[in-house]
């Protein structure tokens, strides 16, 4: 019985290096830390609204740098809505800013236009 050994590849092209060597570095350089801060705020805006009936009438959509703000940019379904809203704006952005520890993230500003909500 003659088995052969396996053959360990070696050269310039391999590396050992330990994956959670790697991987925080990687993440940055492609940015998916920013992507999953800004998903982490994007889920709490259902929970967050004053109202159950914005839930179905709203829907964050992203998170724009401004300068060195970021601005939460949320979809409502008329301006009527939008308006009412911007009541409670100043309120939303502090609760959103309550998780700011857990996501990493501050929204400095909510703005809202109207569109259809999908």
């Amino acid at each position: 019985m003659n088995k052969k050994k396996k053959e360990v590849r070696t050269g310039k092209n391999f590396s050992t290096e330990k994956i959670s060597d790697i991987l925080p570095a990687m993440c940055e350089s492609m940015s998916l830390d920013t992507h999953v801060r800004d998903m982490a705020v994007l889920r709490l805006w259902p929970k967050l609204l004053p109202d159950e009936r914005f839930v179905a009438a709203s829907q964050a959509l992203s998170i724009r740098r401004v300068g060195a703000q970021h601005v939460l940019m949320v979809r409502v379904s008329d301006a009527s809505l939008a308006t009412e809203l911007g009541f409670y704006r100043d309120a939303m952005r502090e609760a959103i800013n309550a998780f700011a520890p857990q996501t990493g993230l501050r929204i400095d500003d909510i703005r809202m236009h109207v569109g259809h909500i999908k």
